[in-house]
């Protein structure tokens, strides 16, 4: 299985598409013989960071038994069409070097159509191999693509032998964009990493104590951690040793912090930037439970992990979390819907320790674990390879 990712974990941002490096590691455990290529834009800003992995070129490491090949180039250009034809062209340059070096693949996973979808289709016209597209991208929904973008993208996954979806309501949401092109469609979930499931989880019964809240994901404007906020500091007025802690960063965090020092919580609300996986697991066992505020999120692989590590979950009701969180998971929530976040809240402050950690992590795991999803993958390659 050759698989294509349209983002992908690099030092520079290794939490940048973890769940597709997940993804491959377990198929690999589950005995398939993976490769993946990447080709990768950097951003020109990185040639002013003495400190930055900005290494251009093509180069291949082991990942866990997963040869990866990459192709690092620079990003000069904003043009949608131009960055698109430059990424498919370094896509086939790499193609032919992983051909030549680990022979021809059976089957091409791509993961999201933009960029790998569109990859994986050249490449089939080219070689006559069959890929399967496995999507998990929130622009379509966000942020329409241009029409001639939106035309090569009914063309792929026309053409495409199994189109995959992380969640049901997602898949809902594309067929009604894209029509026919994206019928029939399955629907197999994102992985919980192998690291949030090796590491058993703490013993003992939770300590009382003040409500910890966590949020995790990058500090940027679609991913709700204003609504979040807000409505923190409304539950703050009445709880005053509360906490809210943000793992990520990005450009929203100026706005965030001066809101949380605005409201006299710059103690309360704690931002720790992008942390390790380690440090993630550290920070999910130690908090009350996990919140989520986006508006939208096609799956939302870090409300999974929460509740792997035992931990409850209050989410807006954004799509992707329908497939995750049920009522013996947490409270989902209207998207947008201030006021019903906040009473949410103090809800779970006060019923958290009725939800049991091993309990919680039994049910993500039987679902969500990356041996359930690798075996549902390799159903579906096992029906484009061999129908019937």
């Amino acid at each position: 299985v050759l698989m294509i990712p349209s983002w992908y974990p690099t030092p520079n941002n290794p939490l940048h598409g973890s769940f597709f490096r997940d993804q491959a590691l377990a198929l690999s455990h589950a005995g398939m013989q993976m490769g993946i290529i990447f080709p990768h834009f950097n951003a020109p800003r990185l040639l002013l960071n003495p400190f930055a992995w900005h290494k251009i070129g093509l180069r291949q490491e082991n990942d866990a038994g997963v040869p990866t090949y990459r192709h690092s180039v620079y990003r000069w250009s904003n043009d949608l069409r131009a960055l698109s034809e430059s990424w498919l062209a370094k896509g086939e340059e790499l193609f032919d070097h992983y051909l030549e070096k680990e022979g021809r693949p059976h089957i091409i996973h791509a993961n999201a159509a933009h960029r790998a979808g569109l990859l994986a289709h050249r490449i089939s016209e080219k070689h006559n191999i069959p890929y399967v597209i496995h999507e998990h991208q929130a622009h379509y929904v966000r942020k329409p693509r241009p029409q001639w973008v939106r035309k090569q993208l009914k063309e792929c996954f026309a053409h495409a032998s199994a189109r995959l979806v992380v969640s049901e309501k997602y898949g809902e949401k594309l067929e009604e964009i894209f029509g026919e092109s994206f019928a029939p469609w399955n629907f197999v979930p994102n992985a919980i990493g192998q690291s949030f499931l090796s590491r058993s989880l703490p013993a003992g019964a939770e300590p009382a104590r003040a409500a910890r809240l966590l949020s995790i994901g990058n500090l940027i404007e679609h991913k709700g951690q204003d609504f979040l906020l807000s409505a923190f500091i409304e539950c703050a007025k009445e709880h005053k040793d509360w906490t809210l802690t943000f793992l990520g960063d990005g450009p929203l965090r100026p706005a965030l912090e001066e809101m949380a020092q605005s409201a006299g919580l710059a103690e309360r609300v704690i931002f720790k930037g992008n942390v390790a996986r380690d440090e993630v697991i550290q920070e999910l066992d130690e908090c009350t439970f996990y919140v989520h505020g986006s508006p939208f999120e096609t799956f939302g692989v870090v409300i999974a992990e929460a509740l792997a590590r035992g931990k409850p979950v209050v989410s807006t009701a954004c799509c992707g979390p329908y497939s995750i969180v049920t009522e013996k998971d947490g409270l989902l929530v209207p998207v947008g819907d201030e006021e019903a976040m906040v009473k949410a809240m103090k809800q779970m402050a006060e019923v958290h320790s009725s939800y049991k950690r091993e309990d919680l992590r039994e049910r993500a795991v039987a679902r969500f674990g990356p041996e359930q999803v690798a075996a549902e993958l390799i159903k579906v390659f096992q029906s484009v390879l061999s129908p019937g």
